[in-house]
């Protein structure tokens, strides 16, 4: 059985928490089970580089700080075409926003985990589809969701990592 593509979208790759956590995620799933991809918003920073040692592939869609782009918008789009990842993995409230809306435009029946926030993130639907393997990409990695997921359109994820 091939592994489970997951797709991380991210703001950028400067020094962060979030960015630190990502790297620490991919780093460390296990590669028989999953394929990772990390996509960045904005180009460069120290993070990036210590993904791509890894052997984590990072794909920029090139925009600048503060300066939205319709043309990064339908990069993204094309991009999870190309990709079909089984899951997207979110890391900011921005990430949460353009990740959904271009999922759809890429018309991928995948769920978006968005792992920030106060203690759980936010799986959104079709949890039918995607719901194996949110559990299975869980279980690889100590818990992020612990249980099944409910057959609900929205449901929390505990922040455990």
């Amino acid at each position: 059985m091939p592994p489970i593509k997951v797709v991380h979208l991210i703001d950028g790759l400067t020094m962060g928490g979030a960015e630190m956590m990502l790297y620490k995620v991919v780093s460390r799933m296990d590669r028989t089970q999953f394929e990772s991809v990390v996509i960045a918003f904005m180009e460069e920073g120290p993070v990036r580089k210590m993904i791509e040692e890894a052997g984590i592939p990072v794909l920029s869609l090139g925009m600048a700080q503060g300066k939205p782009s319709a043309k990064a918008f339908f990069t993204l789009v094309n991009l999870l075409r190309r990709e079909r990842p089984a899951v997207l993995q979110t890391w900011s409230k921005t990430a949460d926003l353009i990740g959904l809306l271009a999922g759809r435009r890429a018309k991928e029946k995948r769920a978006v985990l968005a792992p920030h926030g106060d203690g759980g993130g936010v799986v959104r639907p079709p949890l039918s589809l995607a719901a194996p393997h949110c559990r299975k990409l869980a279980d690889g990695n100590r818990g992020v969701l612990r249980d099944r997921l409910p057959p609900k359109r929205v449901a929390n994820a505990p922040q455990r990592i």
